[in-house]
C-alpha cells in the first residue's frame, strides 16, 4: 500500500510539473506582445527617417543641379540672368528636376527658388541663394544653400 501511495504521489507531481500555468502563459504573451510593439514602433520611426533623408538627398541634388547650370554660364550670361530675371525665380519640380504641374507630378513636389543678390564681392561673381522646399508628412520642409558663383569666361 505504501508503494501505491508513492507511485500515486509521483504521478500527481509529474502531472502538475508537466505543463504551464495560466499566469506563466499570460506573462509570456505580455512580454512577447510588448517586444513586438517596440519593434513595430522602431520600424515606423526608421521608415520616417528614411523618407526624410531621401527628400534631403533629392533637395540637395536639385540645388546642386541649378548651381551647376549657373556655373556653366559665361559671365555675360550670368550677369544677364541676374539682372533680367526676377529677383526670385520659383519652379515646381519633381524628384528628377523636371518642371511639372500638379496632375502629372508625384506626391512630393519640390519647389526650387533661386535668388540673386545685387551686391557681389567681385566683378566676376554673383551671390546667390538656392532654397529647395517640399511638403511631406511632417509638414513644409526647406533647405537653403547660399554662395558665390564665379565665372571667368566672358
Amino acid at each position: 500500500m505504501e508503494t501505491d501511495c508513492i507511485s500515486e504521489n509521483k504521478i500527481k507531481k509529474a502531472h502538475l510539473s508537466g505543463g504551464f500555468t495560466l499566469v506563466e502563459i499570460l506573462v509570456t504573451v505580455f512580454v512577447l506582445a510588448f517586444g513586438c510593439l517596440a519593434a513595430s514602433k522602431m520600424l515606423t520611426i526608421s521608415l520616417k527617417g528614411f523618407s526624410y533623408a531621401d527628400n534631403i538627398t533629392v533637395a540637395t541634388f536639385l540645388a546642386e543641379s541649378e548651381l551647376e547650370r549657373l556655373r556653366a554660364l559665361t559671365f555675360a550670361e550670368l550677369t544677364y540672368e541676374a539682372t533680367h530675371t526676377p529677383v526670385v525665380v520659383t519652379n515646381n519640380i519633381n524628384r528628377l528636376g523636371q518642371v511639372c504641374t500638379p496632375p502629372g507630378c508625384d506626391s512630393f513636389i519640390f519647389s526650387r527658388t533661386v535668388s540673386f543678390f545685387p551686391k557681389t564681392p567681385t566683378s566676376f561673381s554673383h551671390q546667390i541663394e538656392i532654397a529647395v522646399s517640399w511638403l511631406d508628412r511632417i509638414g513644409r520642409q526647406e533647405i537653403t544653400y547660399s554662395g558665390v558663383v564665379t565665372s571667368f569666361s566672358f
